[in-house]
């Protein structure tokens, strides 16, 4: 468009492409949102589907975090050997940074993926857990009825699960056996956190497509 200040924009050859990127990014974040509310606020006709809580929660979860990967994809950058390819993505990326002003300051949690491709390649994190630890990892949720003791002991073996759902701190614990580098194998995604970045994004975003259908 491009955003030249804050409330000036510029119309250009990009209009298109920014009409279409506004209208995935609307729909991918508000997707993002939806599945949010159905972990903190579950809705038993829907939980009825599932053979148990656990895999409810799974469902939802990991669609956000392939929902983030998307969201992601259209403002980090990520090598290719393909340098014409390359280049467009560096230019729309430029684009989209400067008219949703976005910062990884500012959203930190999508701004990164590492939780999407623990869940994206889970099957090789859960074959490093049988082979060194002898046991089947996978995905754990605490529930706030849950054993303290079992808790504690969840918390204290990370390293027996890929990733743990916690319902009483509304936090992800994840545990990446390939990660590289000191401290790198474990971190936490805060979801109040992740939920006021979506929210904050989506206010951008929707401020751009009313731009769009009011002026052009």
């Amino acid at each position: 468009m491009p955003l030249a200040a804050n409330g000036l924009f510029l119309k250009t050859a990009d209009y298109t492409y920014e009409v279409e990127v506004t209208y995935q990014l609307k729909y991918i974040i508000r997707s993002a949102l939806i599945a949010l509310n159905h972990i903190n606020s579950p809705k038993d006709f829907i939980i009825d589907e599932f053979p148990n809580f656990v895999q409810y929660y799974r469902f939802y979860l990991d669609h956000i975090f392939y929902l983030l990967g998307q969201i992601n994809d259209r403002f980090i950058e990520k090598w290719t050997k393909d340098d014409e390819l390359r280049e467009i993505k560096h230019e729309h990326i430029l684009l989209n940074r400067g008219n949703y002003r976005f910062t990884e300051d500012e959203f930190a949690i999508i701004s990164k993926k590492n939780h999407r491709n623990l869940i994206e390649h889970l099957d090789e994190r859960n074959l490093s857990i049988i082979k060194d630890k002898h046991i089947v990892g996978g995905f754990n949720v605490i529930f706030p009825d849950s054993d303290r003791g079992l808790v504690e002991s969840v918390k204290q073996n990370r390293e027996y699960y890929p990733y743990i759902l916690d319902l009483i701190e509304n936090k992800v614990y994840f545990y990446d056996s390939q990660a590289k580098g000191s401290g790198a194998s474990t971190f936490d995604i805060d979801l109040e956190q992740l939920k006021a970045e979506l929210l904050k994004l989506e206010q951008r975003v929707n401020n751009i497509d009313q731009f769009l259908q009011d002026v052009f």
